[in-house]
């Protein structure tokens, strides 16, 4: 019960702190919204995980891959470029977006 309490301590600390990063839709703001609800799916709160997958979805509307024409794997010859900036994007909106259903 000791490591359950010390996770919501954590948890609460975080969700003070993410008012930093708040309003800015980039990244890390999405980022943060959804292991907010990865935390709460695991400690059994669908409503409010559920409401976090939504918010770090609508965080990922402003990422520019969703508005550009991203190559298709074809393009690059062998794999698609890890460290390309629309990777970790177009990775974050599917995973909300999937988390979210």
């Amino acid at each position: 019960m000791r490591a359950k309490a010390q996770a919501q301590y954590y948890f609460s600390a975080a969700q003070n702190r993410l008012t930093a990063c708040l309003g800015k839709r980039g990244l890390l703001e999405a980022q943060c919204f959804f292991y907010c609800g990865v935390y709460l799916a695991t400690t059994l709160q669908p409503e409010a995980a559920w409401s976090m997958f939504l918010q770090a979805k609508a965080s990922c509307q402003g990422f520019n891959w969703l508005t550009q024409v991203v190559p298709r794997h074809q393009d690059f010859g062998s794999e698609l470029r890890q460290d390309e900036p629309w990777v970790a994007e177009a990775c974050t909106y599917w995973t909300c977006l999937k988390s979210e259903m």
